[in-house]
């Protein structure tokens, strides 16, 4: 949850070099990228926050794994510039 915020304060053209280390990330629209990627921290935040309070784990597990393929998904394809 906290990483999400971060990453909508204070993610701009650093934070998303980073996170394309081999790409190039001047192909993406930032606000969008900042949408869907702080969107997709906040919701495996939760995950986590469900699988410490929930004895059977796998159900949160597989939907925090759901979300990363669906936070890369949306990335490569949303969030590319036209």
């Amino acid at each position: 949850m906290v990483a999400s915020i971060l990453v909508w304060l204070f993610g701009g053209e650093k934070y998303m070099k980073w996170y394309y280390q081999i790409g190039d990330y001047r192909k993406y629209d930032k606000r969008k990228f900042k949408i869907v990627h702080s969107s997709a921290l906040a919701l495996v935040g939760l995950c986590a926050i469900w699988m410490s309070f929930n004895e059977e784990t796998s159900i949160p597990l597989w939907i925090m794994i759901a979300i990363v393929f669906a936070n890369y998904t949306l990335i490569y394809t949303v969030c590319k510039k036209s």
